[in-house]
């Protein structure tokens, strides 16, 4: 079962779902990385795939945290930031961070 989920996490198909004062936990889901998205692309945050404190800590100090609404605004060339919209707010975030983030699919498939 370890190796198994290993396997699933190097696929990407393993997120890990983050709370400020909660647990994580590991599930299979159907996500997309809000890296991925265009300008304009609206979505809903699923969850992260890293575990490391000082990142989930600074996800939730700006609001990125599952089921808040995102916004993408703008994508900088050349590998640069994100500009997302998120409780009314602008960021500015990595694209490194954006690749961690993922978020829903705007419409499931017909046959899940």
């Amino acid at each position: 079962m370890k190796a198994a989920h290993h396997r699933a996490h190097r696929l990407g198909i393993v997120d890990r779902q983050y709370e400020a004062d909660g647990p994580i936990v590991a599930t299979a889901c159907l996500a997309n990385r809000l890296a991925q998205l265009d300008v304009g692309s609206e979505t809903t945050v699923y969850g992260v795939t890293e575990d490391v404190p000082e990142i989930l800590r600074y996800l939730a100090t700006v609001g990125l945290r599952p089921g808040a609404h995102v916004t993408v605004f703008e994508k900088a060339p050349l590998g640069g930031p994100l500009t997302v919209g998120v409780g009314g707010k602008r960021h500015a975030i990595s694209l490194e961070l954006a690749r961690m983030i993922t978020v829903l699919p705007e419409t499931a498939p017909s046959q899940w």
